[in-house]
């Protein structure tokens, strides 16, 4: 039987079926360009990332790593930041683990980008057990029913309440919608959808999170209605928040 794990204080997950897999998503390598080309200089989070997946590896000792999406931060092109701090963060990583990407909606030219020990996952998303991992962009394929747990990023959750102690902070969000609201069938059977936080923590500085005044995924969008039930839970595995403090992250 699949097992899975969340592995707080980080933003990961653990995944153990016959192999194991260390989760991550939403690395945005390079987003410090924009605050450079205005005059502001802020040391590369890269080196942050790496130490952590150093820590994250030697604990679980993965068989993989499978990282969701959004490798770099620009969306139609490639800085000469990202090629530098890509390559190099790559190369490091790949000495410590396997490591498989599944691309997200800022993953173009990411192929050319890689070190050729990167594998690159053909489809927009991959399947382990019952378990589909994607990084949110894009609608479910709607041939795969017999799922019971999606797990996504994109959205980079962050809890926003207007004078609470630990707005700003990143999160996890947990939704547990039945089958019939994702794929249209008769199935009452329960999926549990787990947002992942932003393993690039300094996007929550930047404002870079989910709470932009619009839901920006197509699968969020179509359950927001038909959410049963759901966890707000902090970095450190506290629970902060149900099904009525969605409008604070979403």
């Amino acid at each position: 039987m699949v097992e899975l794990k969340m592995l707080y204080p980080y933003p990961s997950l653990l995944i153990k079926d016959d192999l194991s897999y260390v989760i991550i998503s939403d690395l945005h390598i390079g987003f410090e360009a924009r605050f450079i080309d205005k005059g502001i200089t802020i040391p590369p989070s890269t080196l942050q990332m790496r130490n952590e997946l150093e820590k994250l590896i030697t604990k679980n000792n993965p068989d993989q790593v499978i990282i969701l999406g959004d490798i770099k931060h620009s969306i139609t092109f490639a800085s000469d930041m990202e090629r530098i701090e890509i390559n190099t963060f790559f190369e490091e990583l790949s000495e410590l683990s396997k490591v498989t990407v599944i691309t997200g909606n800022h993953d173009g030219m990411i192929s050319s980008l890689l070190p050729k020990c990167v594998k690159v996952n053909e489809n927009s998303h991959m399947i382990i057990d019952d378990i589909l991992l994607l990084h949110g962009h894009t609608k479910i394929p709607l041939d795969n029913d017999n799922l019971k747990t999606i797990i996504m990023g994109h959205l980079h959750p962050t809890y926003n309440r207007i004078n609470f102690p630990i707005s700003g902070k990143q999160v996890w969000l947990i939704l547990h919608v039945s089958s019939r609201s994702l794929f249209n069938n008769d199935d009452d059977s329960i999926i549990q959808i787990y947002v992942l936080p932003s393993f690039n923590r300094e996007l929550a500085q930047i404002g870079f999170t989910s709470n932009r005044g619009k839901i920006v995924s197509p699968i969020i969008r179509r359950i927001n209605n038909h959410i049963l039930h759901s966890e707000i839970v902090t970095l450190e595995g506290d629970i902060i928040g149900d099904l009525d403090s969605l409008q604070y992250v979403l």
